[in-house]
């Protein structure tokens, strides 16, 4: 069991270092496009949420340390197992958006003749890739089994990513208008919406 452990608490430490290499690659390829946008949005929001991926890459690197180092057992195998499910499904989700939107980059921008895509993972959520970073923060809090992690996800992650899903849709409504309000009020932001289908047949 601790093997398994070790394990996962390395998977979720890589796959969080991928996402953040991600994230720099995304921020590097915005900046060499940045003159051809034709929306770009950048407030107190966004400069709030600006540090969390180098605080991922403190995190997994301590994780991918920790589990390196001899004796160190995980104290709980059931919390470092449920953080690598979690990573996994976080970096699922995170490379079905990118490969739905290839051009995706990083931050608030609207690119010309960009068009609302509502398909794959942006059916089920308007923000699949703030909702895959949090499950990632979620699997980083399970695999280090730290309260202090925790308090870092639930006071500053969460919380910031609602924000900044807030300060982007404010962007999108302006340009795109009714067809994104019609979006928003069909999708969930970061929670998928339970659709209960309705019975068009009158009872007996």
């Amino acid at each position: 069991m601790h093997s398994v452990a070790s394990a996962s608490v390395q998977l979720v430490a890589w796959l969080a270092l991928i996402r953040c290499a991600g994230v720099f690659v995304a921020v590097a390829r915005q900046g060499l496009r940045f003159n051809r946008t034709v929306v770009t949005k950048w407030g107190w929001v966004e400069t709030l949420a600006s540090p969390e991926p180098f605080l991922m890459v403190a995190f997994a690197w301590f994780l991918l340390t920790a589990s390196n180092a001899d004796g160190n057992e995980h104290p709980s195998a059931v919390l470092a197992i449920l953080g690598g499910v979690l990573a996994a499904l976080g970096m699922s989700l995170w490379v079905w958006a990118f490969a739905t939107i290839p051009s995706l980059s990083s931050g608030h921008y609207v690119l010309p003749e960009q068009q609302l895509v509502t398909r794959g993972p942006y059916a089920l959520v308007r923000h699949p890739i703030y909702l895959a970073v949090i499950l990632l923060w979620l699997a980083v809090t399970a695999a280090s089994a730290r309260f202090s992690i925790l308090s870092i996800t639930l006071l500053y992650v969460a919380p910031v990513y609602v924000l900044y899903s807030r300060s982007e849709e404010r962007m999108m409504l302006a340009h795109f208008g009714a067809p994104y309000q019609l979006y928003q009020r069909s999708t969930g932001m970061l929670v998928p919406r339970v659709r209960v289908p309705h019975n068009s047949q009158s009872p007996p």
